[in-house]
Formats: C-alpha cells, sequence, structure tokens
C-alpha cells in the first residue's frame, strides 16, 4: 500500500499524471542483478524510476540507466518510460 502512494505523492503533494506510468503488464527486469518484475514508472527531476517488486515482496526504486529487460524479454525499458 506504501509503494501506491510513492506513485500518487512525493514530498510536495500529488504527483502529476505526466509523471507516472503503470506497466501493464508488470514486466520482468533486471539491474545490476536480478531484480523483479517492474510495474510503473516515476518522473523525479528529470529522471525516471521503475518500481520493481522483488521476488520476497518488497518494493525497490531503481534509476532508469539501471534497468533493463530480463533475458527472453524484447521490450525496450527505456521505450516504456517515455
Amino acid at each position: 500500500m506504501a509503494a501506491d502512494l510513492e506513485l500518487q505523492y512525493d514530498v510536495h503533494g500529488a504527483r502529476g499524471q505526466a509523471n507516472v506510468r503503470r506497466v501493464s503488464p508488470p514486466v520482468p527486469v533486471d539491474a545490476w542483478q536480478r531484480a523483479g518484475v517492474l510495474d510503473a514508472w516515476v518522473r523525479e527531476q528529470d529522471r525516471w524510476f521503475g518500481r520493481v517488486r522483488m521476488p520476497d515482496g518488497r518494493i525497490a526504486w531503481i534509476d532508469q540507466g539501471e534497468l533493463r529487460a530480463a533475458p527472453g524479454r524484447q521490450a525496450t525499458i527505456g521505450d516504456e518510460a517515455s
């Protein structure tokens, strides 16, 4: 539930709709190690951060430059955030 609130609000209040992109269906991704499933993007100061649900259920916010599609996926992560 807290991760959903982070999609809606930042430290200044409600996020603009242009700064949040949900990924449906969620996409398996890797970072510098196996990450999890990307289900949303949030824009913070001209950078996109992916909300990634880890296999153990934890939520991590990972910079766009550190994410890539997991092996076997055709989608390009950067294209989804554009």
